[in-house]
């Protein structure tokens, strides 16, 4: 049976006066992740920290094409598959996700008082899974594909 729907709790740290950052727990590979909810990335990724400290051996290949964004002009990056990524009941099984250098935002919210995190939920999963966020309720609704 597929699955209708996993609704996750959402996060919402108030950021730089009247804005606010959203963050959700995930796991990548069994390891709980926490991911920046950023609908303006085009692709998720993990932080490159994050995958060397507990992902190191599993296998990654360089992007030769630059990434933009993130606070910076250009960005190399790397790719990897996981072999799962998991909200709450809804698993992918071999997801290829960016692994991004995020010391720079890290630095950021440490310096802001906040937990740094393992990397950014992107556009890519919230459109194939037909993502809803529900302020008032403090939710993301993920649909199955």
């Amino acid at each position: 049976m597929a699955l209708q729907k996993e609704i996750l709790p959402v996060e919402v740290i108030p950021f730089d006066g009247d804005a606010c950052h959203l963050f959700i727990k995930a796991r990548a590979e069994n390891r709980v992740v926490r991911l920046l909810l950023d609908t303006g990335a085009s692709k998720t990724l993990l932080s490159e920290e994050f995958v060397k400290k507990t992902l190191a051996q599993h296998r990654r290949s360089r992007n030769m094409i630059p990434s933009t964004g993130l606070g910076s002009n250009q960005i190399e990056s790397e790719w990897m598959v996981l072999s799962k990524l998991s909200f709450g009941k809804l698993v992918i099984r071999s997801f290829t996700c960016a692994v991004l250098n995020l010391q720079h935002v890290n630095d950021t919210y440490t310096g802001a008082g906040l937990r740094p995190i393992q990397g950014v939920l992107g556009s890519d999963l919230l459109l194939r899974y037909r993502a809803v966020l529900d302020y008032d309720k403090k939710v993301l609704v993920l649909k199955g594909a």
